[in-house]
């Protein structure tokens, strides 16, 4: 089974504030291996790399982080 780490593009406007952790430790929010595609790690950072104050909303921006990595990935 071969595996491939994903990528996001540096210049995507909902990830840009964060790639640098993503370069810094050598990490991928997703890997494709065979048919499945495992994301990990994704937090309720804003695109502008605040943290939203409540739980509700820090979920809401995970949520829609991972949702965007589904998208990039079809």
């Amino acid at each position: 089974m071969t595996k491939k780490a994903f990528e996001i593009p540096a210049d995507h406007p909902m990830f840009a504030a964060t790639q640098s952790g993503y370069e810094s430790y050598g990490y991928s929010p997703a890997v494709r291996a065979g048919n499945f595609l495992f994301i990990a790690g994704e937090v309720g950072f804003r695109s502008d790399g605040s943290v939203p104050e409540s739980v509700a909303e820090q979920t809401e921006v995970a949520l829609e982080r991972t949702k965007e990595i589904l998208r990039l990935q079809g």
